[in-house]
């Protein structure tokens, strides 16, 4: 169902009918509650530590010391955030915390392939989100700390794949800012 079939369902309902229509889905859907209770009390912080936390939790799976996380989990917790309207300030920092959090843990634990260019894929969007809102210079800066030689807690292949996608990313799209 689109948006609007949903709004031309919804158009001819009363106004208490659609109070029990949004209590009841409140009640059902953990997610709904949860959107719900942050559209009532808009706490940014509170909901980015949470989204946080999640990505740590996920990058704290592993197996016979090698990681087990899963980029689509990231990404799909990245996008739920993002589903929140928080700002895109406050998506691009949790944009910043995922990358840099998996690049940390890649310091502890071996990387499958798949995750590597998972997090290429990330740094690009969080470029492209930068250079949207004219903060490019804002992303280079912190990706420079990454990839700066006295930096300790990265690897070389995690630094590499850091200068590789920024390089990359120049060549395709000068930086605006």
């Amino acid at each position: 169902m689109s948006k609007n079939d949903l709004r031309r369902e919804l158009l001819p309902l009363t106004r208490e009918q659609l109070i029990d229509i949004i209590t009841d889905a409140y009640s059902a859907r953990k997610e709904i509650k949860a959107y719900f209770d942050f559209f009532v009390n808009p706490d940014v912080d509170k909901l980015s530590e949470k989204y946080q936390r999640d990505i740590a939790k996920e990058l704290s799976r592993s197996k016979w010391g090698r990681s087990k996380a899963r980029i689509s989990v990231i990404n799909k917790l990245l996008k739920d955030f993002q589903g929140y309207n928080p700002g895109d300030e406050h998506v691009l920092a949790l944009y910043y915390y995922a990358i840099q959090i998996l690049l940390l843990t890649e310091y502890q634990l071996p990387f499958t392939d798949t995750l590597y260019k998972g997090i290429s894929k990330l740094i690009l969007k969080a470029l492209e989100m930068a250079d949207e809102q004219g903060e490019s210079s804002k992303a280079i800066e912190i990706f420079s700390r990454i990839i700066d030689p006295e930096t300790v807690g990265y690897t070389r292949i995690g630094k590499r794949l850091v200068r590789e996608t920024i390089e990359s990313y120049r060549v395709e799209n000068p930086l605006k800012s």
